[in-house]
């Protein structure tokens, strides 16, 4: 499994999880919703192997820790960040536990 995080690029504008549906159908294709909760809800592309943890602060998502389960993760991972860019957001390497091995390389 692959891992990455996104947060808000500087000076972006509040993120509605509407948003972030939009952006993500656009670039990875249709969405499911699971909400856990009023501060919390996975984003889940099942056709690409990608679910997304967003963190929810008001009416806005302050951060998305997503998974990504394809055997080959660069296609999902481009998309991801195409869909990053589109709503002003970056996306980066979930390092929580230091570098992987096979994600050094990708700083």
């Amino acid at each position: 499994m692959t891992e990455r995080v996104a947060i808000p690029a500087w000076g972006t504008p509040p993120t509605t999880i509407a948003a972030w549906v939009e952006a993500l159908e656009t670039h990875l294709g249709p969405v499911d919703i699971d909400r856990e909760g009023p501060n919390e809800a996975w984003l889940d592309v099942q056709e690409r192997l990608v679910r997304g943890f967003a963190v929810i602060e008001g009416p806005h998502v302050s951060a998305v820790n997503f998974e990504i389960e394809a055997e080959d993760p660069l296609p999902a991972v481009r998309d991801l960040d195409a869909a990053c860019l589109a709503i002003g957001w970056e996306l980066h390497i979930d390092d929580e536990d230091g570098p992987d091995e096979d994600d050094s390389d990708d700083l």
